[in-house]
């Protein structure tokens, strides 16, 4: 079972779980239902045991315990109806906090096609989030989301980073925004599919819908911010056995491109490493790219993309991962598998 960075230290639910559980929430119908059914069952079991001790029990007592029973289940049925009737957001806040709750409201905007007039309100609940660093990741992720739609906005949001214990800068997250704005709307322009896999079973996301839009916005720009590369080497039966037992999501390009990452090269390695402009590697010939959501394997894989090129008329996988942590130990970024675990529920 994985646990996201942002909710390692709550009550250890998955997010998959938790947002599923919320979203079924939305419905107040089922819930109140839910309620009624609550109610019913505490009434039955206290009703079991007065039964069961109904030889001790005076009369008189019986009718007392009766009546608070009576009491008791209202008060749950009410108590119920008051939580169901309450907002998706206001009852995660109970649950799991501002920060954790804000976090995902935010991404649930950035990952549905947002515009212009989203921008406000994706920084509002960035400001209210109270702890700095998970504030900070709220910003640069509002501002790389923007940097396709209007650079002015993602500037902007860099600009209200902090900065906390070497994860985030303003000056990082400018350097991202900057080459992201030139990057981006090409690769996702070249997608041509998007398949989703679990269980051995390959299911097709319609690239023209809402969702199929969200995943291949968000898929394409955490292929850009790509910076660390793993020491994994795969066989050709390892990728078959990665699609058929882990949870992944599979992208497929028109043709073989050309897509630019975040992990700039020291000139000195520049001769044997291809490079843009600026510096920032590229990786060449990429034709497909896996993003692996569970690592049902156990082998370490979780968050990992296996980037896959054209090497002389066949596929070899290159292992990459996103480093959110400019020092000490790599911190790898989860966000992302929550943000299309919710796409494709």
């Amino acid at each position: 079972m994985w646990l996201n960075p942002l909710i390692r230290f709550t009550f250890g639910l998955p997010t998959t779980l938790a947002f599923f559980i919320a979203d079924i929430w939305n419905s107040h119908i089922v819930l109140f239902l839910l309620a009624l059914v609550i109610g019913a069952l505490v009434g039955t079991g206290v009703g079991y045991l007065v039964d069961k001790y109904k030889r001790v029990i005076m009369m008189k007592s019986k009718k007392l315990f009766s009546r608070i029973l009576a009491i008791i289940i209202v008060l749950v049925i009410v108590m119920a109806g008051v939580w169901f009737s309450l907002d998706k957001t206001t009852r995660c806040g109970f649950i799991y906090g501002k920060n954790i709750c804000n976090f995902y409201a935010m991404m649930d905007v950035a990952n549905h096609n947002p515009s212009i007039s989203n921008f406000d309100a994706m920084m509002d609940l960035c400001e209210d989030m109270t702890s700095v660093p998970k504030k900070d990741g709220c910003f640069e992720y509002v501002a790389q989301t923007f940097t396709r739609i209007d650079i002015n906005k993602a500037k902007e949001a860099c600009d209200e980073i902090k900065g906390f214990d070497g994860v985030y800068s303003k000056e990082n997250c400018y350097s991202k925004i900057y080459w992201q704005s030139t990057k981006i709307k090409p690769t996702k322009e070249m997608v041509e599919k998007i398949v989703l896999l679990e269980n051995g079973k390959k299911e097709q996301i319609d690239i023209n819908s809402e969702e199929g839009l969200g995943i291949a916005s968000t898929l394409t720009r955490k292929l850009h911010e790509l910076n660390l590369q793993s020491t994994c080497v795969f066989s050709k039966e390892d990728i078959q056995e990665i699609e058929q037992k882990d949870r992944s999501i599979m992208l497929f390009f028109k043709k073989p491109i050309d897509i630019t990452i975040s992990q700039w090269v020291e000139p000195e390695e520049r001769y044997h490493i291809p490079v843009d402009e600026r510096g920032y590697r590229i990786l060449d010939n990429v034709e497909t790219a896996i993003f692996i959501l569970k690592d049902n394997l156990n082998e370490g894989l979780e968050a990992h993309i296996l980037v896959g090129h054209e090497v002389e008329e066949r596929i070899g996988y290159s292992c990459w991962v996103i480093n959110i942590k400019e020092e000490g130990k790599p911190e790898l970024d989860k966000t992302w598998i929550d943000g299309i675990n919710r796409l494709v529920k």
